[in-house]
């Protein structure tokens, strides 16, 4: 094949398909948003040090936890019915009104209470970032379900731009206060709350008058009624929402039963593991409604072959060269006093090369109509997470953590893929 053809407008028609052409900007969308993260994780942890870091890690975590589970994968089982029928976002939305009032109100409080017992007895700065914190869940709220929306509509274009708006305006304002020689740990959480707000409010501006106004105004008789959507979420909550991954379970763990400067390392070597989830994610936020959108089960179960192989060689090559690369890059952009993070990081590459694999047939299997297999496969890892992660860490310490973070991914893969192998059968459920 001459150089000519391999780039001749016929070519790329007949080998770059919309599909194609929705992972490649969605995973480029993921990898700038680690490049993003990158940057103001870099000038955060410099600012802060290794336990201030660890601080404004658990800050983070609370809202983070209470909005995925509070929201009931609702904002999933959003995607699923959108991408099944566009016409019906407009009555889905108009169904969600209330439980996204009720879902905010109640979070708020809670996070309140939580945030208050766990600042009561620490510095002044934590106890100021703690409760500047409060505020940042309406925004976290609003952005899940205006993603959900323009993620079932296949809106891949605003979906990514929106999706990177929060990291960005984040990374900006840590480095206008970082060149103001005022980045302390409440000015951080402070412009963290900022970004999340502006841009979750956005979000839901945007698809409320530039989406949801082109779809229909009138109930279908197949319209799924609330209680379909809340059975559908709750199906996939967990798997959903992992509690180790989006949660950060083993970073509660270090925090609490270790030390805040023994979390401060473990963020800085997670932090490298972002890229590899960043892909797969990217990849799933596309698998998901285009496998729910496509009629012929035969042609769904080939696509989620086709993005288990690509992700799986893809995410393979990254993993590699991070691990080779990590005694470089960890002193280079952290600085020497992150040095402990080394080992910890190639570790945790490995257990997110696995989640990874997971999280593309769980994603298939949910556009599938079978959100539950992400749950049972979630679910399985933690009983062998609760027996191993003590055993390991008193030995080990933070190695052993990782190294119990690695088997359960592990493990949790292989359940997932024996449902999807008994499952393979099975017609789509819509």
């Amino acid at each position: 094949m001459t150089i000519s053809k391999l780039f001749s407008i016929n070519f790329i028609r007949k080998h770059w398909s919309p599909l194609r052409r929705d992972v490649a900007e969605t995973i480029l969308a993921g990898v700038a948003g680690q490049a993003v993260l990158v940057i103001s994780g870099i000038l955060v942890a410099r600012a802060l040090g290794p336990e201030k870091r660890g601080y404004l890690a658990l800050l983070v975590v609370f809202p983070v936890i209470l909005s995925q589970l509070g929201s009931l994968g609702l904002p999933q089982a959003a995607t699923y019915f959108i991408a099944i029928n566009r016409d019906d976002a407009h009555v889905i939305y108009n169904r969600l009104k209330m439980p996204i009032f009720v879902q905010v109100f109640i979070l708020v409080i809670v996070h309140f209470i939580i945030v208050s017992l766990y600042i009561r007895n620490e510095p002044n700065e934590v106890i100021i970032a703690g409760y500047l914190s409060i505020a940042v869940i309406p925004g976290m709220i609003a952005q899940q379900y205006g993603l959900a929306a323009l993620q079932g509509c296949q809106m891949y274009r605003s979906f990514n731009i929106l999706r990177l708006m929060p990291a960005t305006i984040y990374a900006i304002l840590i480095l206008s206060i970082f060149l103001a020689k005022v980045a302390l740990l409440p000015s951080i959480a402070f412009v963290w709350v900022c970004s999340c707000i502006m841009v979750g409010f956005f979000t839901a501006y945007f698809v409320k008058y530039k989406v949801l106004r082109l779809t229909a105004y009138k109930n279908r008789a197949g319209s799924p009624s609330l209680q379909q959507m809340f059975q559908f979420g709750l199906k996939g909550l967990i798997g959903t929402v992992s509690p180790i991954q989006d949660f950060r379970l083993d970073q509660l763990v270090a925090g609490l039963f270790l030390s805040p400067m023994a979390l401060g390392l473990y963020v800085v070597g997670q932090a490298f593991t972002n890229l590899v989830r960043f892909i797969s994610q990217s990849a799933g936020m596309v698998e998901y409604p285009a496998v729910a959108s496509n009629v012929s089960t035969a042609t769904a179960r080939r696509m989620i072959w086709r993005f288990f192989l690509s992700v799986s060689a893809m995410n393979g090559l990254v993993v590699l060269a991070l691990m080779l690369m990590m005694s470089i890059l960890v002193p280079f952009f952290f600085g020497n006093a992150f040095s402990e993070s080394i080992p910890i990081a190639r570790l945790l590459l490995l257990g997110a090369y696995f989640e990874s694999l997971r999280r593309i047939l769980v994603e298939g299997m949910r556009g599938m109509g079978k959100p539950e297999i992400s749950t049972w496969a979630e679910l399985s890892m933690y009983p062998l997470f609760a027996m191993l992660a003590p055993i390991l860490m008193i030995h080990y310490g933070l190695i052993g953590l990782a190294t119990a973070v690695i088997l359960c991914y592990f493990f949790s893969f292989l359940v997932a893929s024996v449902f999807f192998g008994v499952f393979r059968k099975l017609k789509k459920t819509h």
